[in-house]
């Protein structure tokens, strides 16, 4: 490889590197900022994973979406249920230079995403610190995210107690609302 194709590969790495570097370098957001950057807050189980594409802008995009069962509704525009079950479909960019948080099939989470964009993709606020994976038995159901809930606001880090996440949003978006 000759010293000006050895540089413009160099250049074209540090280039990819460095905008997957920033893409994944996301500002640690409190529970209130992610609460009134969400455009949906739901808790829901996944019931289907399927990837595909969209066109947009003459670029064909590699998509993920996600069908999620909503057992819980606490901000947002819903669609209407269809046979009993209300589905939320996130439809995101399927990147691989960029680390989007993964859903898991049968799995259950409490989920902030904004509002779709134009192009009908939208995606976790703030990556991992908007889902959170719920799990323990009923008497105590805890609820993490990717950041070990750290950051989110004081008093929490490691995984939380359900009902105190889900409270504390409440009071998140009343704040929300009188502003």
């Amino acid at each position: 490889m000759n010293s000006r194709r050895l540089s413009a590969f160099l250049a074209f790495a540090c280039a990819l590197f460095a905008l997957a570097t920033h893409a994944t370098m996301v500002k640690r957001m409190a529970l209130d900022e992610l609460v009134q950057a969400a455009g949906l807050i739901f808790r829901g189980t996944v019931v289907d994973i399927a990837r595909g594409s969209i066109t947009t802008s003459g670029r064909n995009i590699p998509t993920i979406t996600y069908e999620i069962r909503v057992s819980e509704r606490f901000k947002g525009d819903f669609p209407a249920a269809s046979g009993g079950d209300l589905i939320v479909s996130i439809r995101s960019v399927d990147l691989k230079v960029i680390e989007l948080p993964r859903l898991e099939d049968g799995e259950e989470y409490l989920l902030m995403t904004t509002k779709p964009s134009s192009a009908g993709l939208s995606t976790v606020v703030g990556l991992g610190q908007g889902v959170f994976r719920v799990y323990g038995s009923p008497n105590v159901e805890l609820a993490v995210n990717a950041l070990d809930n750290r950051g989110l606001a004081a008093g929490l880090g490691g995984p939380a107690r359900y009902d105190d996440l889900t409270n504390r949003i409440r009071s998140a978006l009343r704040k929300g609302e009188q502003k």
